[in-house]
């Protein structure tokens, strides 16, 4: 299988002018309902319309694979005109939604009534980009008064994602009192260590490379594992077992195949 560098001209009126290049990524992880442009282009996407939808997103923790035509399809509905290049398939990955900050402050409020209940929580502000599978998997660990800010700081568990990561969000009160600090949950990246951040059954995306070629294939994975580990999956197509090192989340590379 030859390496797949190539260029793809949408179909449009001949003009002097020449078409901006952009370069696709062979693997695509997403966190939104649609896939974006941008999502799909190495690069920051800077100068590319925010709001160009390529096509739906896969369900959470599937993979889907989109070919270069039909990126090139459907900008040329759009009228747009690029000249595409890169990998003739893509493997789109849909890892999780972006948590809001509406998601968190019921999970805030409920701590705090217990303590009062004239309490009421208002603004509450992430402290970085959180992405889940599910809400129901985000639990409050901690709950700690600041009074250099004159807010909460809140710590939360992430517990359906790899290796259950602690993360932070800050919010105010609009009413009520502030008590020091209040501790929901022993449970953080010790307790959830040990859960497989690729489970047997699961579809992920595996990265092929050889003498003068590199591929992306969906596969099946056989055993559970976590990052770093060596596992077996089967190519679904050709029924091939491979064993993988998984190197991200729903991502693999292959290290070698069984005959």
């Amino acid at each position: 299988m030859p390496s797949l560098l190539l260029g793809l001209a949408l179909q449009a009126p001949v003009s002097a002018e020449i078409a901006d290049k952009l370069t696709l990524k062979s693997v695509v992880q997403v966190a939104t309902d649609e896939v974006m442009l941008r999502d799909l282009v190495k690069g920051d996407g800077a100068g590319l319309q925010e709001d160009l939808v390529i096509c739906h997103a896969p369900e959470v923790g599937s993979v889907r694979t989109l070919s270069m035509v039909e990126v090139a399809a459907v900008l040329k509905k759009y009228d747009v005109q690029y000249l595409l290049q890169g990998p003739a398939q893509i493997s789109l990955m849909r890892v999780g939604r972006k948590l809001t900050p509406a998601d968190l402050k019921p999970l805030i409020s409920a701590a705090l009534v217990k303590e009062d209940a004239s309490i009421i929580v208002g603004d509450v502000q992430l402290q970085a980009a959180i992405f889940v599978n599910e809400t129901k998997g985000v639990r409050l660990h901690k709950l700690r008064f600041d009074p250099r800010i004159n807010r909460y700081r809140a710590w939360f568990v992430a517990s359906d994602t790899p290796n259950a990561p602690i993360f932070e969000a800050t919010a105010s009160l609009d009413h009520g009192a502030a008590p020091q600090e209040i501790t929901l949950s022993k449970t953080g990246r010790s307790s959830s260590a040990s859960l497989p951040q690729l489970r047997r059954g699961q579809t992920a995306a595996m990265q092929l490379s050889g003498d003068g070629f590199n591929a992306t294939l969906t596969v099946i994975c056989l055993e559970d594992g976590m990052e770093a580990n060596t596992i077996k999956v089967r190519e679904p197509s050709s029924k091939r077992i491979y064993q993988a090192r998984i190197i991200g989340t729903g991502l693999l590379q292959a290290v070698g195949r069984e005959k």
